[in-house]
């Protein structure tokens, strides 16, 4: 156990305060002027979907809420090196926090490092820094199989980046150290999720049209569950002891990622794969990726994605006497199996985007998602269609 571990929470809130207090003290200013000043940007989505069935997230009705967001972000040059980041984002989803994103000093020094101190995203995937901000990618909602809403999305702590320019290339090496308290939404529910010692360490080459991109991440975590907690205690009082500390969930999680991207303007090819691994019995190990094409024609990007997402599980395995003292806990394990989630699915997206001007894009898309019959909750092949325009300001 970590005994400085206590004493991060409080530090950070101070951090925060701080540097909240110093953003208020510069004046926001509309013209030029040699005074710090505030620069402000913002991002919105307004997205409406409908599915053919019913989903996690749409219905068979008309839904603006899940994926509809409004964020603003405001950056404050203290020095020619130092610099204090904000960005607020609001959500119409229910499942989906709303509130403070990013809160980070940010230190440039005259070398190729940069370092960030406070809260930043989490740079799990190719499009983490922006995922957010559709305007800067083609799809309206990125592939499920990959970018799972269960992985969190920003931590509080330390990044530092080194980044190497040559002639012909850009290499970077980037590390965070932090943690994170929140809740945290999968499938329909959400879990009281506390990530301690979260490190990663990603490594991005740029040559020319091609960029490459592969990390590694470990955490330890703990999930506040009431249903695997009064299971916990059954199972206990029954004796199963062995069965019982499953369902305590609190292990260490190892995350892998490879990315690349290869863009000529005119058309592109991209794809991601990750891997989720722990060694916890009632949580599915994750495995997922995608490729996706798109080519410009007139005005008009089209685009075609595969994705594919394998869970894998292994919970004990318990044979329970027939006598009639055992049949409440019985009862309680086979409820608790069939509650589990284990998605093996595939999916195709169709999407076209047209740029209406430098800072507003029209998309439409579809998404066929079809899943193995032995997956759990099982869910018939669905088709979700989606229709949104993304501002940057």
């Amino acid at each position: 156990m970590n005994k400085y571990r206590g004493l991060v929470s409080p530090i950070l809130v101070f951090l925060y305060c701080f540097l909240a207090l110093l953003i208020l003290s510069f004046p926001v200013q509309a013209k030029p002027s040699t005074e710090r000043q505030i620069e402000f940007s913002g991002f919105a989505r307004v997205i409406a979907g409908q599915a053919n069935d019913k989903l996690v997230e749409y219905d068979q009705s008309l839904d603006f809420t899940p994926d509809s967001l409004l964020g603003i972000q405001g950056d404050l040059a203290l020095t020619n090196s130092l610099s204090v980041t904000a960005q607020l984002v609001g959500s119409f989803a229910d499942k989906k926090n709303s509130g403070l994103e990013w809160l980070y000093l940010s230190y440039q020094p005259d070398s190729p490092w940069s370092f960030k101190l406070g809260r930043q995203r989490t740079a799990f995937f190719n499009y983490s820094d922006v995922q957010n901000v559709g305007y800067s990618y083609h799809w309206l909602k990125p592939p499920n199989e990959v970018y799972a809403s269960f992985m969190f999305s920003h931590i509080d702590g330390l990044a530092a980046t080194y980044r190497a320019t040559f002639p012909d290339a850009t290499f970077s090496i980037e590390g965070t150290f932090g943690q994170f308290k929140d809740e945290l939404a999968f499938e329909d529910r959400s879990y009281l999720t506390e990530i301690r010692d979260a490190a990663s360490l990603f490594f991005s080459l740029e040559f020319e049209d091609l960029t490459v991109r592969a990390g590694y991440s470990t955490a330890d975590f703990d999930i506040d569950d009431p249903v695997f907690a009064f299971a916990q205690m059954q199972f206990q009082q029954a004796g199963f002891d062995e069965l019982a500390q499953t369902f305590v969930i609190a292990d260490t999680l190892e995350y892998y990622q490879v990315g690349f991207s290869y863009d000529k303007f005119d058309y592109f090819l991209k794809g991601e794969w990750i891997r989720l691994t722990h060694d916890l019995a009632w949580i599915p190990h994750r495995e997922g990726y995608y490729i996706s094409a798109g080519y410009v024609f007139a005005d008009y990007l089209f685009h075609l994605t595969y994705a594919k997402r394998d869970d894998t599980l292994s919970p004990i395995e318990v044979e329970f006497s027939p006598i009639p003292e055992l049949q409440p806990i019985a009862g309680l394990y086979q409820m608790i199996l069939g509650q589990l989630v284990i998605k093996d699915q595939e999916s195709l997206i169709l999407g076209v985007r047209n740029d209406l001007t430098e800072h507003v894009a029209l998309k439409a898309e579809l998404n066929f998602t079809t899943m193995e019959k032995y997956s759990s909750p099982y869910q018939p092949d669905s088709i979700l269609g989606l229709i949104g325009i993304e501002w940057v300001f």
